[in-house]
């Protein structure tokens, strides 16, 4: 009998820590962002950019952070993994960019961060970040819609 007892009390100890796990430790987390900006192309409002923002000290690259534009170009930084809000500190910066939604062509310049011409001297008094992409920098889609065509609608 108190065998059974302690079998019955092991697993509602077990189930509880279970449901505790569950609760507390998995699952999405739901990380909204940290410096606000904006990411346009020729005043356009560019949708599901990703960014990468990072920052050279002598020859050494660190990735400082990243974000996603909205369907009205607006972004917000988080740490790398998503792992908390990024307020971008003082400094030197250079952003690279790709599309994580519409396919378009984006010169190999914008995926490497040496080779970027989004580059900003930010100040944290700034109260966001207004990046804009203009032509002829960027290559015209595969359909041979012009960019501006494909967010126009």
């Amino acid at each position: 009998m108190k065998t059974q007892f302690t079998r019955i009390c092991s697993e509602i100890v077990i189930a509880f820590l279970l449901s505790i796990s569950l609760i507390f430790g998995c699952g999405e987390r739901n990380v909204t962002g940290g410096t606000p900006g904006t990411l346009t192309f020729s005043g356009e409002k560019l949708p599901e950019i990703k960014l990468d923002f990072h920052r050279f000290e002598g020859d050494k690259i660190e990735t400082v952070g990243f974000a996603i534009t909205n369907a009205a170009g607006e972004f917000r930084l988080l740490k790398p993994g998503a792992t908390g809000k990024l307020y971008l500190p003082d400094g030197e910066y250079r952003i690279t960019i790709e599309s994580i939604g519409p396919e378009i062509n984006l010169p190999v310049e914008y995926l490497d961060p040496k080779s970027t011409p989004l580059q900003i001297s930010w100040k944290s008094s700034t109260p966001e970040l207004k990046l804009d992409v203009s032509p002829p920098s960027i290559a015209p889609a595969p359909t041979g819609r012009r960019l501006v065509d494909l967010y126009a609608a």
